[in-house]
């Protein structure tokens, strides 16, 4: 089972995060259309936005314009 999955576009080896600040963005939409924002009331300025996978769709049919 994979707990995260995790990808940087850096081509180098290694990557310090030390002392880097992280905020969880839902999956990151912004769609007013949708009343949906999962940025709302977050600072995200200078640190790792991690987020789901896919959209609110993929896993609940009634969300967006759910999967065909």
């Amino acid at each position: 089972m994979i707990d995260f999955i995790l990808w940087s576009q850096r081509d180098g080896k290694n990557l310090k995060l030390n002392k880097t600040e992280y905020v969880f963005a839902g999956f990151g939409i912004l769609a007013p259309e949708f009343g949906w924002d999962d940025y709302a009331g977050l600072d995200v300025k200078g640190k790792i936005v991690v987020m789901l996978v896919n959209d609110p769709g993929f896993y609940d049919d009634s969300l967006f314009m759910a999967k065909t």
